[in-house]
């Protein structure tokens, strides 16, 4: 199945494929997502859920976030 996700100005990548991208440079990430072949999954979360998980004191990750 075909997904087209729009990502909004705000929005950052914290995972790509289950593994964590927080600190890695544009072109890593880049990499990782390209790694990922005909199947790459992202943990993409908004500007306003991110300020939410830090009150929370909860990182953003697979397990704690809903799929599509």
């Amino acid at each position: 199945m075909l997904w087209t996700i729009l990502l909004w100005i705000g929005s950052t990548i914290w995972e790509v494929n289950g593994l964590s991208v927080i600190g890695l440079q544009h072109s890593e990430v880049v990499a990782a997502i390209k790694a990922g072949g005909d199947s790459t999954s992202l943990l993409v979360v908004d500007a306003e859920t991110e300020e939410f998980f830090k009150r929370c004191g909860v990182l953003p990750t697979e397990d704690t976030s809903p799929s599509l």
